[in-house]
């Protein structure tokens, strides 16, 4: 089974897609957020809309540049990866790395990826901002990639 994690403007959080042998065998929706009374609208339009075949997603993500369509991994990225891309030669304001490494251990394989995916235009922002980074521990329980 191919898994995958798709994003877009219209609604917050993310839809699971996945796909067996190539067929799409499951779409999972819970992980989203979407607007006031519209979540059904949203729901008929996945279920018309995301292709049935897995050859397909690479045209269905390029209709519409705002969509994000990332392949999740079979296993989860390590803590390591997101250590180092947090605190890139400011380990002295990425806080405490065993209350990190045990917010890491809470989140799914998807939250995961989107925490590490997230850190450039995060460490972006709070250099644009002039805002101190909060603590690695703190950007993770706070999910600040949502």
């Amino acid at each position: 089974m191919t898994t995958y994690h798709f994003t877009a403007p219209q609604f917050e959080g993310h839809i699971i897609i996945a796909y067996r042998d190539g067929i799409l065998t499951r779409i999972d929706m819970e992980p989203a957020t979407f607007p006031e009374g519209e979540a059904n609208i949203y729901a008929l339009h996945m279920f018309l809309n995301v292709p049935l075949y897995e050859e397909n997603l690479d045209a269905f993500e390029r209709e519409k540049p705002e969509r994000k369509i990332t392949k999740i991994p079979d296993r989860a990225p390590e803590f390591e990866a997101f250590w180092t891309a947090y605190s890139k030669g400011r380990s002295e304001y990425a806080g405490n790395r065993q209350d990190a490494k045990k917010a890491w251990t809470k989140l799914s394989i998807t939250e995961k990826i989107a925490a590490i995916e997230h850190i450039p235009k995060y460490l972006r922002q709070k250099a644009d901002t002039n805002y101190n980074l909060a603590y690695g521990a703190t950007y993770l329980n706070k999910k600040s990639w949502e």
